[in-house]
Order: C-alpha cells, then structure tokens, then sequence
C-alpha cells in the first residue's frame, strides 16, 4: 500500500536522523572527553563552578600582581586529553625579560635559568605533572615536554607562558586499549552531562515522543474522522482554486465547515505535504505530530529556564504518556495544534517574566497563532492574556516602552481577525448556534452566568479527568474520545498534581507559579462558552503536565543526594523540613535521655527543637540516591510508560470499543473506499449505491481517499425499505451492518445476494456489498405500512417518582426510557416521523423552568408547547442548533416558569424532511421542586 510504504520511508528516515545524531554526540562526548584526559594527566576533570572561576580571575596572580603560576596541567580544567603515555622529560627554562635600555647597557642578553625534571612513570600508565613557580614581573618560561608510549619516542611539545598563565600540552601518545578507555570517558561524560545539563535526555524524550506517535500512526486511532480529512480537502481546494477558499475568498483567514468558520493554520500547514505526498493519512496526521512537537518542547523549557528543575526534561515524558493527549496527539485534529502554539505562549511568556523582557514579542505572535488554529481557543487565551495583564501589573509597568511594542504586535496579529468580522459579521454568532451555546438563549445574564459557572466547573472536576469511567451526574465524552481503562489524566498523577499545586500556591508571589495556575484556571474557559468537551478542554493539559511534574520534581529531591547544580530553592525548602522531620525522634530520645537537666516541660520542648536543628543541620539531606541514578530510572519508568501506551494501542485499540458505526468510533474510510475501488475495478458495470450513515462528513471521507468523479452515489437501503424506488439489477448497495440487519427483517426483499463483506477490526461484518430485489408486491405493502406507521404510540413511564402518560411517535430503535436514563449516549431514533413527538400527560401540575433535549450532530429545531391547566392558548417556545460534528444539548429556559400539566416535545431534525431518522439521547425536564428521571423528586 502506497500509505503504508511511506510511512515506513519516513519512519526509517527518522530512525536514520536520529542513529546520525546520536553517533556525532557519542564521537564528540568521546573527544572531549581525550581532550581533557590530555590536559589534565589522565584524570577526570572536576567541574569549576561560576564562582571558581570568578575567584579565580580576581586573584592576585590572574590581576597580575603576584607571580605564582597556576598549575600547568590543573585538572579542573576543560581542554584535551592526553592517553596512555608516561612523561619522560619536562625541561623547565625560565627566560627573564629584558627592556631594550638595560640590554644595551650590559651589552648582551642575561643568561637564563635552567631546570630539568624527570618524572618517572609506569608503562602504559598516565603521569601526572604538576608545576607551579613564582616568577618576578615580567618573566616568562619555556616548557618542553617528551613522551615515550609504548617503548618508542614521540615528538616533543613545548609550550611558552608567563606570569598567571596556564598552557596545556597535547602528547599524541597512544598505547594499544586506548579506545576502551575513550568509550569508558564518553560515558562518564554522559552521565556529567545528566547531571548538570540534561539536553540529551531531553533530545532522547522528543525522539521518544517522535517515535509514539508516529509508529502505526495510520493504524490507530482506527478512525480517520471527516474534522481531519477536511484539513487536506481544505488544502487541496485552496490551491485548485488559486489561492481562494471555499466560499471563493481570496486567502481566507477562517474556511467555513459545516456552516461554521472554525479552521486556519491547520489549513494552511498541510499546503506543502500535499504537494509533495498528495494525501495521506499518515501525512495529514503527521503534519499536526511535527506541530505538537512544539508544544512538548515548550514544556520542557518551562521546566528547565523558569523552574530551574535539574530534570526538566522529564515534563516532555509526563505529558507524553497523559492519555487523552496520547490520543488526541495521533490525530490531525486542530486542538492538538492550537495547543503547541498556547504551550509555547506560557514558555515566551515566563522568559519575559524571567530573564527577557523582549520575550513578551513572541509570546503574543503565537499565543495568537493559538487563537487562529481553533475558534475555542480564542476565549482562553484572551482570558489567559488578561489574567496575566493583571497578575503582573506592575511588571508589566517597568517594562512599558516594550509592554507598548507587544501592544502594537497585537493589534498587527488582530488585523486578519477584524477583517475577518467585516468580512462576517455574524461568523461568531453562528458558531454560537452551531455548537448550541445558551449565550444565545432567551435568559437573563444572570442565568447565562449561572450556566457558564456550571459548565467551567464541569471542565475542573477531578473526577473528569483522572476516572476512566466518572460517576453519574460528571460529563462523559464520546468514546471515539477516549482509551479505555484511561483517564483522561492517569490516576496515578493525582497526588503529584496535587502537591504541583500545593508548591504553585505557596510561591504565588513569584510570576512563573502565578503563571501556571493562570493557565489551569483559563484551560475551561473556552469549553464553558457552550458545553464542556475533552476537544474544547483539552488544553488543560499543559498546566496539568507542568504541575506533575513539579510534584515529580519534589519527591526526587527528597530522594537525591547533594549535587551541583543543586535543586531549586523552592524543592530545597521541603528536603530542609524532612530532614528536621527526620530529626524529630532522634532528637526526643536524647532529650529524654537528658530530661533531668531540664528545668520544664516548657524547657524540655525547647531544648528538644534546638537539638532537632542541630542534627538536621549537621545531616541536611534526607536523600541518599545520585542524581544520575534518579534521572537514568525516571527516564527508563517514563520511556517505558510511553512505549507499553503504543503497543496497547496498537495491539488493543481497535476492539477496546465494539460500537464502529456513527455513535461510536466511525470506522472505515480508508478500508471501505479501497474496497470500493477493488470493487469497481472487477465490476465495471456496477451502479455503486453507498451508505452514509456510519459516520458524520461522509461526503469528505470519500472526497479524501477516493478519486475526483469516482462512479457512485451516496444513499441507504433505508429510503428503499420505506418508499418504493425502482432497483435495477446492476445496483449494489454498500450497507452497514445494522442497515443489513434492517433489510432482513423487513419483509420487503425477495433476494439480498451478498457479494462482498468487509469485516470490522473485531471480525465482525461491517459492511455489506449486496444486489437486492423486491418482493412482487411492494407498492401496497409500503403503502399499507406507511398507513400504520402514521399511528401514534401511547406508553406511561416514572418520572420524579410520577406515573406519566406518553403519546409519542414509533421508534425503530430504542424505547422510551433510553431518552430518561441519565445515560447521554442511550438512544431512541424515530422510525419515520420527523419531528419525533412526545406528548406527556401529568396526574399534577408542574411550574417548568427548563427543558433539555440531547441530540447528534444534524442541524436540530427543539420545540416544546406548554398546555396551560386552565384551558386557553399554550405557550410554544423553541430553539435551534446548526450543524456540527458533536452532540450537545438543545435547550428551552422559560423567561419565568410555566404552570402546565400536559406539555408537548418535538425534535426536528431541519432540512430532510419525512421520513427520516430523528435520533434523541436524553431529554430532561425540570420544575420547582421536581426533576424528571427514574430517580425520586427533588425536594
């Protein structure tokens, strides 16, 4: 297969990259390791702090007005290495200076001293030479040094220095084991390198990072939904077009999809793989890997400048192995994008805070970039950005003159944005309807508040993000959402996070925690705007990833040993309180042991404390462990952790959820449109009748993988079964499985003649290549059918703990109390009617407040008549949502409660007419005092 082929090109490629760059560390980790055994006599360097070396250059001799000569050969410092020779010879000759004046008066130059010293040495073993003088002011000296390696002579070096210099050497001598002892030096070098930098472990978690996701990244996850096809379809019209959109606009800033203008960069960024790979789902998911890329290196940075964490590169590891973003990661969904750009906004944002202020510039160009990747994201950073206005106000103040230049940054990155709403005035509105926010609702703004509230909290709840199965009453996302046996946030976290937040909270004075928390509280902020939804929250991960790491960071300080560079103060504040911690009972033993030199109790405690802090002073340090065993460990657990989430995936994934059709996991685009063509190529005659109804954007889905003008139609064998359309013998219908199931038990076909089945990832039939004919009769059994189906059902169910009478319209699947379990994802679907009606009858009369019903992603009209007790005009009151690719929840919220005990619901699905599948998931209705549901009434 094409795709597969190149992904397996780029994944050797990268593996080729990455195997390159580890061979040009490891060749010069080994020659700077030669280079400093060279200079330093074969012994390992000890690392000079800053403040040695400043010492150092303010001493007397570095001032030069002392004369002592640092030692020649010193092993601290840095330089080339000398091998597995020993030191025959070093000839020291000190020449003195002489001015030009004093030299001719005496006619001829001084003569100058002459040392020799020999330094034996084992063969085949280092010599270490160490040589330090005091020379008058002026002086200088001569140094020749020979070698013998191996029995044999080498060729001399001499060096010349003066007064508070130092001069090193090289030998070129070799001896044969030579290369064993460089291997063992690039080794020590690597763990000096965890131990002070970390960059190679960081480098080694973004190739890890590489690695997860772009590994079977076209098999998992098995869906390639139409929100990612568009991106390339987007792409593709865009350059068909020259250079226009969809709508025909030059260069759009947004493109409208499903009626509403939501995508931009994601756009945008697939131009270049697309005339290169044309499309591909490994490439289209790819392009979003390399994005996010991003966004993991941000966090590491975070760790690393701001916090000073000495293993901050175990931040791109903790967010690589949180699940949803896992998940969310593999997919060319816009979220995953927008939030890279938003992780490198926090990471510019924190060094202007820091270190730069010329910072703030990046940081406000791509925390806009965020806000134009996904529509949601423009709420939360612009809540970000004006938490942080007033979070560092006087800051912000210092620094105005550059605080005013990022005031004309933003206002330059909001110029395509404002022509954008000349463009469209209306765009957000409709964004509004489409996802069903009650902004729009017919309410007082202190109820829109009180909904905004309850859905920001919803988006905080702990139980949504670490459960992997949340208890009722906590928002539930689709499965196509989800890794089963996950949270959204691993549970094991949950204490880390916590303690995160516990050191972010006791440092709030300092900007970067501040900063943090900022983000946390801001991450719902877009979702809250309509319904919380892991796709509109899903940014959360950022901050969560940063405090769990931070809370990582305080359990290895405990653990760890002392170590330079050593651990932030804000870690050290802790190790200093567990070691007094510890102390506390070793402490009491000797105080009671001393009891009766105490003069009280109160004398005791006292006495006791002090001797507590003497011991914890004396031993520090709770931890015993080296930092180099406590990175190599974490990164091992962690790495491990990542690789077992990709083999799960892969080998586990595709059956984790059997529900494969429009309300689970919309499996089957690519397989299904290369069955097709497989199918056409051998059929040539075939009139090739597909169905759409296993998953949204059908029409996408096929635009993608399947050849402009490809020979078919979309259909369902459904509009068959209930109206009578001639079917001639060269029409296959492709079905899905439940539409098969449909077709059987209908009575209305005389021959269902399989062809072909393609199976889904469990082995069960997916989909269905069949001719079909009728019976003889067909025109008087729909007709006679049609005539029954018309009639209403009348059913009764327990509400609020009230036995209530239902009228409602047949369904084909489901029952009544599928749309009152409490279960968002229980379906009940109309058999034909559109609107589906429920008429309810209560033995009481209720006073109404709100009336909510769960729908699908069709455009979706909720219309509900109050019936007044006393006779008279029924109040009707409705609302609508657009199109979208979700479900959500259409909602009636009277402007003052209605007294009614007969009321009627009607769903219309708008635009298709009858009949049609009108499906619900749950309806709620609420009344002072009562609720509907199986459970009792409220007080």
């Amino acid at each position: 297969m094409p795709i597969l082929s190149l992904e397996y090109v780029l994944i050797l490629f990268l593996l080729l990259v990455i195997a390159a760059a580890l061979d040009l560390w490891f060749i010069r980790a080994w020659k700077r390791s030669r280079a400093r055994r060279v200079r330093n006599g074969g012994k390992a360097p000890a690392a000079h702090s800053k403040a040695d070396r400043r010492a150092m250059q303010k001493s007397p001799a570095a001032s030069g007005t002392g004369t002592a000569v640092p030692p020649l050969a010193n092993p601290g410092a840095s330089g080339k290495r000398y091998r597995n020779g020993k030191f025959h010879q070093v000839e020291v000759v000190a020449l003195k200076k002489e001015s030009r004046k004093s030299a001719g008066k005496r006619g001829e130059k001084a003569a100058a001293p002459h040392a020799t010293l020999s330094v034996p040495g084992k063969s085949g073993r280092l010599a270490h030479v160490d040589i330090s003088m005091d020379l008058p002011e002026g002086e200088s000296i001569r140094l020749t040094l020979e070698s013998v390696g191996g029995g044999k002579a080498l060729p001399a070096s001499s060096i010349v220095g003066g007064a508070a210099e130092a001069k090193h050497a090289a030998l070129p001598a070799w001896t044969p084991g030579s290369w064993g002892k460089s291997i063992g030096d690039a080794l020590a070098s690597f763990t000096a390198e965890i131990r002070t930098s970390g960059r190679s472990l960081f480098i080694l978690a973004l190739i890890l990072y590489l690695a997860t996701r772009l590994i079977g990244l076209a098999e998992w996850p098995i869906y390639f939904f139409t929100d990612e096809a568009v991106q390339t379809n987007f792409a593709a019209g865009f350059l068909e077009n020259g250079f226009r959109g969809n709508d025909g606009e030059l260069f759009p800033v947004f493109f409208e999809n499903a009626g509403q203008y939501e995508m931009n960069l994601s756009v945008y960024v697939q131009l270049i793989p697309y005339l290169i790979f044309g499309k591909s789902v490994f490439v289209t998911r790819a392009v979003s890997v390399l994005i996010t890329l991003l966004g993991m290196a941000a966090v590491g940075w975070i760790l690393r400048r701001a916090f000073r964490l000495p293993m901050w590169w175990s931040g791109v590891l903790l967010l690589s192995i949180v699940p949803v973003w896992f998940l969310h990661s593999r997919t060319a969904f816009e979220p995953g994008e927008s939030i890279a750009f938003y992780a490198l906004f926090l990471y510019f944002y924190m060094r202007y805070r820091e270190d730069s202020p010329w910072m703030l510039l990046p940081a406000l160009i791509v925390g806009a970039l965020a806000g134009y990747t996904y529509s949601p994201s423009q709420v939360m950073v612009a809540v970000t950005g004006a938490l942080l206005l007033i979070s560092d106000a006087r800051y912000h103040w210092r620094h105005k003159w550059i605080a005013l230049a990022g005031l004309g940054v933003l206002l330059f990155m909001s110029i395509p944005y404002l022509w954008f709403l000349h463009l469209h005035p209306d765009a957000n509105r409709d964004q509004l309807a489409i996802v069903g926010s009650y902004w729009l609702n017919d309410i007082s703004f202190l109820d829109k508040l009180k909904h905004f509230a309850g859905q920001y909290l919803n988006g905080l709840d702990p139980r949504y993000w670490f459960l992997a199965d949340p208890p009722e009453g906590v928002h539930h996302d689709i499965i196509r959402h989800l890794m089963k046996g996950y949270g959204h946030l691993s549970l094991w976290s949950l204490p880390f996070a916590a303690v995160g937040i516990l050191l972010c909270l006791g440092n709030i004075r300092h900007s970067r925690f501040r900063t943090v928390l900022i983000a946390l509280l801001a991450a719902p902020t877009g979702g809250a705007v309509a319904q919380i939804t892991i796709s509109r929250t899903l940014v959360t991960v950022i901050p969560a990833s940063l405090l769990i790491a931070l809370g990582v960071s305080w359990l290895l300080a405990l653990l760890e040993r002392p170590e330079v560079p050593p651990q932030p103060e804000f870690l050290l504040w802790w190790k200093e309180r567990a070691a007094r911690a510890a102390a506390v009972w070793k402490a009491l033993r000797e105080s009671l042991s001393m009891r009766a030199a105490y003069s009280g109790f109160k004398d005791f405690l006292h006495g006791w404390g002090e001797r507590a802090a003497e011991i914890a002073a004396a031993a520090p340090v709770a931890g015993r462990i080296p930092r180099v065993a406590l990175a190599l460990m974490l990164f091992l657990v962690l790495g491990s952790a990542n690789m077992y989430m990709l083999w799960d995936s892969l080998a586990n994934g595709p059956t984790w959820y059997e529900s494969y059709e429009l309300y689970g996991m919309q499996y089957g685009g690519q397989q299904l449109c290369a069955a097709l063509e497989d199918y056409k190529e051998a059929h040539p005659e075939a009139n090739l009748i597909v169905s759409s109804a296993w998953a949204n954007g059908t029409d996408e889905i096929f635009r993608f993988f399947l050849p402009k003008d490809f020979p078919m139609r979309t259909g369902t064998v459904l509009e068959y079964i209930q109206n009578y359309i001639p079917i001639g013998e060269q029409d296959v219908f492709i079905m899905t499985s439940e539409e098969y199931g449909v077709a059987q038990a209908s009575g209305k076909f005389s021959e269902i003649r399989i062809e072909q089945i393609l199976n889904y990832p469990n082995g069960q039939p997916g989909f269905y290549f069949a001719r079909l004919m009728y019976v003889p009769d067909i025109e008087e059994l729909i007709r006679a059918e049609k005539t029954e189906l018309s009639k209403p059902v009348e059913d009764r169910i327990v509400l609020g703990g009230e036995d209530i009478r239902v009228v409602h319209s047949r369904f084909d699947m489901g029952e009544l109390g599928a749309g009152f379990d409490g279960n968002p994802f229980s379906l009940m679907r109309s058999q034909q009617d559109n609107p589906l009606y429920l008429e309810m009858y209560f033995p009481a009369v209720h006073r109404f407040t709100r009336v909510s019903v769960r729908v699908g992603g069709a455009p979706t009209r909720l219309t509900v008549t109050f019936h007044p007790p006393a006779g008279g005009d029924p109040a009707v009151l409705s609302a609508m949502v657009e199109r979208a690719s979700d479900y959500r929840d259409v909602e009636i919220l009277p402007d003052a409660p209605v007294d009614s005990s007969h009321i009627r619901v009607e769903i219309e699905t708008v635009g298709e007419g009858e009949p049609t599948h009108v499906h619900v998931y749950e309806i709620v209705l609420e009344a002072e005092g009562w609720k509907s549901g199986i459970l009792a009434p409220s007080p």
